[in-house]
């Protein structure tokens, strides 16, 4: 029973409420101030022919390539070794885009221990930079290969 009375009650506090935005009544408003327009703004005037650019204005262009501040190094002989040793060897004499190439049918490389170098580009004795990439095609050592581990490259 207490219930059903808080129920009434709070219905008839919230009624009681509306009563102002029943539509019943008018409601006072001011009329919004009025503003005057002389004339729409004119659109930049478009001409057919193209602006002429200074000279100054255009950037020069070299034939030269842009210094990338890389060294020059000798790209030393890694076919035939283990491609962490090769690895290894590469970046610690300065080079920073060593890329495995797997070419025996594997998506990739993961544990470099279990890899050999079987080709690689540039060729040994190479000058390049140090930034230029390097690709060293691999193949899975055997002992990896037979292992079981669901090609998780062991």
């Amino acid at each position: 029973m207490r219930v059903a009375v808080a129920v009434l009650g709070l219905a008839a506090v919230i009624t009681s409420g509306c009563s102002q935005l029943s539509g019943d009544e008018p409601i006072d408003r001011e009329p919004a101030a009025a503003v005057e327009v002389d004339e729409a703004p004119s659109a930049p005037e478009i001409s057919a022919e193209p602006e002429q650019a200074e000279a100054s204005s255009a950037p020069e262009i070299s034939a030269e390539p842009e210094q990338s501040g890389a060294e020059t190094l000798t790209m030393p002989s890694v076919t035939g070794t283990n491609l962490q040793v090769s690895y290894d060897e590469l970046t610690d004499r300065g080079f920073t885009d060593v890329v495995p190439l797997p070419v025996d049918g594997h998506a990739f490389a993961a544990n470099y221990r279990n890899w050999i170098v079987v080709g690689q580009d540039p060729a040994a004795g190479a000058k390049v930079k140090s930034d230029r990439a390097i690709t060293l095609e691999v193949e899975k050592t055997d002992a990896a290969e037979s292992r079981s581990c669901l090609d998780l490259d062991c």
